[in-house]
């Protein structure tokens, strides 16, 4: 077995959903630095493309994904297995913030602040856990300090990500 394929087996596929924000593409470096193939996906793809080029192309792949529409979340992870042969983590940093106290924040509002904290880290969960079901594996969800402490002006993602 030469060493390139001895690193694919032993190396693990990290999914990074969220990777183009600030935490995403701050931490995407350092799992490649540790040499790990990154499966990076993210609501506008735009910016996956150069982290894709910067980290290696053959150790990466990247995709458009709303963490919020599981039937993406599935073809998401579909695309990891396909490239890559197994997903052995998920890290979710998917989300918003609305910083808008209750009485001011409309249904709407708050109605996509759920979708896109809550129902995205359910989704991530349940779709990783079909792709993960035969390998194992492990699935880190990001929240906010505002779940645990009261923050003025944090209502909506407070109880999403609470």
């Amino acid at each position: 077995m030469d060493t390139d394929t001895a690193h694919k087996k032993t190396s693990r596929v990290i999914a990074v959903i969220g990777a183009s924000g600030g935490i995403g593409s701050a931490l995407a470096p350092r799992l490649r630095e540790r040499g790990h193939r990154l499966l990076l996906g993210a609501r506008r793809g735009e910016r996956l493309d150069s982290m894709k080029q910067q980290l290696g192309p053959d150790a990466v792949e990247t995709a458009s994904v709303d963490a919020s529409d599981t039937a993406r979340v599935d073809e998401f992870f579909a695309l990891g297995m396909e490239k890559f042969g197994r997903i052995d983590g998920v890290i979710n940093l998917a989300g918003s913030i609305l910083l808008k106290p209750a009485h001011l924040t409309s249904d709407k509002e708050f109605e996509e602040t759920l979708r896109q904290n809550l129902w995205s880290a359910f989704a991530v969960v349940r779709c990783a856990g079909k792709a993960m079901r035969d390998t194992g594996g492990s699935v880190v969800l990001m929240s906010t300090a505002a779940a645990r402490t009261g923050i003025p002006n944090h209502d909506a993602i407070a109880a999403a990500k609470g």
